[in-house]
């Protein structure tokens, strides 16, 4: 499954160790978020060089299998709707989140995917909640004058 990310910082690989650090919303709960469209990632990664000098697009693929995801909108994923999404900025249901993303990862669930992003344009959200299902195909730098986006890694 191909997917985007876009943030700030510029590295290797993507780690659950920096879950915190990055544009702060966790509106699905704890885990690294994708977008299912390259304009999810293009926002963020533009947002992120408004904010704070630099923006990253990353081009991702996300080996995961139909029945490792969570589908978010079907009566299936009830539990984890409810859970993931009731008053996440509270810090003890950080926490809790992250102990309930390792239950859902003994389960054999990898990720959730949401309906829709954070606009329709966007595509479907995917909380993937294991770093190790993640690998970077491409990177590219956003350069606002002139806008465009410039491929510093991987193929174009």
């Amino acid at each position: 499954m191909q997917a985007w990310h876009g943030t700030h910082l510029l590295f290797d690989a993507f780690s659950t160790d920096h879950i915190g650090t990055g544009e702060g919303g966790d509106g699905l709960g704890w885990g690294l978020y994708f977008s299912e469209n390259r304009e999810g990632g293009e926002y963020f990664a533009r947002y992120a060089a408004a904010s704070k000098g630099k923006g990253y697009l990353y081009r991702v693929t996300l080996d995961l299998q139909e029945h490792e995801l969570i589908h978010l909108g079907t009566e299936d994923s009830a539990l984890t709707r409810h859970f993931l999404w009731s008053q996440y900025d509270d810090r003890r249901l950080q926490v809790g989140n992250k102990v309930y993303a390792k239950l859902l990862l003994s389960a054999h669930n990898h990720a959730v995917l949401a309906e829709e992003g954070t606009k329709p344009s966007h595509g479907k959200t995917i909380l993937c909640l294991s770093s190790e299902r993640v690998r970077i195909d491409g990177v590219f730098s956003f350069s606002p004058s002139p806008y465009e986006w410039v491929c510093i890694r991987g193929e174009a």
